[in-house]
């Protein structure tokens, strides 16, 4: 599967992606309508991602033991 950073990327690939990337903004934009959120801004501690310690959604405010916790939590909310 070729990267979304791949300059040589066909065309057919590159729109099957943008369509990919729209779908999804338009799910999370129905869902945050719905007060709905997907955590899609996070702020855990210093470090990259997986690092122990508690993460915050910066949309909601919500606190989740784990950046794991959030991103599952996430994930279940663009599941429906």
């Amino acid at each position: 599967m070729s990267s979304i950073f791949d300059r040589h990327m066909s065309r057919g690939t590159a729109d099957r992606l943008q369509r990919s990337l729209e779908a999804a903004g338009n799910r999370i934009a129905e869902l945050r309508k719905q007060g709905i959120c997907t955590h899609g801004h996070l702020k855990g501690p210093p470090g990259p991602p997986g690092t122990p310690g508690e993460t915050v959604c910066l949309y909601c405010g919500e606190v989740f033991p784990s950046f794991e916790a959030a991103a599952a939590a996430g994930k279940k909310a663009m599941r429906g």
